[in-house]
């Protein structure tokens, strides 16, 4: 970000004010007259004007807050490429159990995450299909070890990497990462669930681990965006049980989550990114759109958690982290060895057809 701002003189960050800060602002704004009773006309020379409140100094009110807050102070002071999480991300992740970092790819980095996604089938051949329950699936590809191609800088990155270690207190290793294919119109829908749900029964005693879901598509209500429930993650594990070809949670605790709890619907751009806790909860629906929906999922697990029975998914394998630069430098797009992508059969969480049936 900080090369696109000497280059081009300017960055944009979507989403910097969530709903309820700006909600607030406007009340601040609109109300009342506090501010606007300063305002002037400023003429065109056209014969209209608009008009403006300008003030030196930000003070103590709502408004202040925001020209004084460290998201925004910080980045004009500070920012690096290096992109490190602050310590109110932290409060934020423990309190509500997700931060959204939006354009964590740019641009240049998301094309070439597509180039290894789209333009060869190295990674999508080994995708299979996981149904809903309700006559639709979504097609996953899943890989235990990150590898060395476009795809493995991701999920190597620093930016990534450390801002998991940061938000769980310790070093990660790389857990898995996954392709999550809803396609137009047949993208099936993915029960309420939390990732703990399934990975307590691979022998991982705590829930010290987390997902880092990076859009590739727009990612909508329509196509089927992810919904959590805010601040779940402090509920504790909730039991889970076999649905369709989906491990699901207990709906009637679910139920009564959503009593008092806020439901938040995820819409992304390309390259943003959700990190959020291994024990949020989150469903999505089926994709209705005539846009597919993709996205590029890294799960990581702490060390201090190393799993107790081999399954799967690997334990505890030291990550080798790569600079932020890498995926830009990457010129590896169709070498896949070392990934160890998943036989969904082994997998006791999720029930997938068998070959012969997908092939009739």
């Amino acid at each position: 970000m900080k090369e696109d701002f000497e280059e081009h003189g300017y960055i944009m960050v979507r989403g910097l004010l969530d709903h309820d800060e700006l909600e607030k602002v406007k009340v601040a704004l609109e109300d009342n007259d506090a501010i606007r009773k300063h305002a002037f006309g400023v003429a065109d020379g056209k014969g209209r004007e608009s008009m403006m409140a300008l003030w030196n100094h930000p003070g103590s009110d709502v408004t202040g807050m925001v020209g004084r807050c460290e998201k925004i102070v910080n980045t004009c002071e500070k920012y690096s490429p290096d992109f490190q999480p602050s310590d109110k991300m932290k409060e934020d992740f423990e309190e509500h159990g997700y931060i959204m970092v939006r354009g964590l790819l740019d641009h240049d980095e998301l094309e070439k995450v597509k180039v290894a996604l789209e333009d060869n089938d190295a990674i999508r051949k080994h995708a299979f299909g996981v149904a809903d329950g309700k006559g639709r699936e979504s097609m996953m590809a899943l890989w235990n070890h990150p590898g060395s191609d476009v795809t493995g800088m991701v999920g190597r990155c620093e930016k990534i990497v450390n801002t998991c270690e940061k938000l769980l207190g310790g070093e990660v290793y790389h857990y898995h990462t996954k392709l999550m294919m809803k396609e137009p119109f047949t993208g099936g829908s993915h029960l309420w669930h939390q990732d703990y749900g399934y990975w307590y029964k691979n022998g991982c005693l705590y829930p010290d681990m987390m997902t880092v879901f990076i859009a590739i598509d727009k990612i909508t209500k329509e196509n089927g965006c992810l919904q959590i429930l805010r601040g779940s993650q402090n509920c504790g594990r909730i039991e889970h049980i076999m649905v369709g070809g989906q491990t699901g949670a207990d709906m009637e605790r679910v139920n009564q989550l959503k009593k008092v709890l806020k439901l938040e619907y995820v819409e992304m751009e390309p390259g943003d990114a959700l990190f959020f806790h291994s024990n949020l909860l989150h469903t999505s629906n089926a994709n209705d759109s005539k846009y597919r929906r993709w996205a590029f999922l890294c799960a990581y697990n702490k060390k201090s958690n190393d799993p107790t029975i081999k399954h799967h998914h690997p334990c505890y394998t030291p990550l080798e982290k790569v600079p932020n630069n890498a995926i830009k430098e990457c010129i590896n797009f169709n070498d896949i060895s070392g990934k160890d992508f998943m036989d969904p059969t082994k997998d006791k969480t999720i029930k997938v057809k068998p070959k012969e049936e997908e092939t009739n």
